[in-house]
């Protein structure tokens, strides 16, 4: 991938970062997947794609998994679309893994360790 994909992908994982009201407590975690978890976007079962996963938690316990960081992004900005029910302030935490412990971090956190 070249550097302008890159610089892209940071610049929109900073703005989401910034735009959502997240809390970044030490205690939250990411929720276990399950085998029937389908990506709200694209609809594929999520579990076959753990190194590419991601997540919202949202304030009142629900979630949505993604079988990879581009499908979250499109659900986080149009989130009117996808789960008109919510809105980005009662998103709790999102969850991306990181590239190369293959874990899912929170996405805050992550982008840090690219400073």
């Amino acid at each position: 991938m070249n550097k302008k994909f890159h610089a892209l992908i940071l610049a929109i994982l900073y703005m989401l970062i910034l735009s959502a009201p997240l809390s970044f407590a030490t205690d939250k975690k990411p929720l276990a997947i399950k085998k029937s978890d389908k990506c709200p976007v694209c609809g594929m079962f999520v579990s076959g794609y753990k190194n590419w996963l991601a997540e919202i938690v949202f304030i009142d316990g629900s979630y949505a998994v993604f079988d990879g960081p581009k499908d979250m992004f499109r659900y986080y900005l149009d989130l009117k679309k996808y789960n008109p029910s919510k809105t980005a302030s009662d998103i709790s935490a999102i969850y991306v893994t990181e590239y190369y412990s293959t874990e899912l971090k929170d996405a805050a956190r992550s982008f840090s360790c690219w400073e």
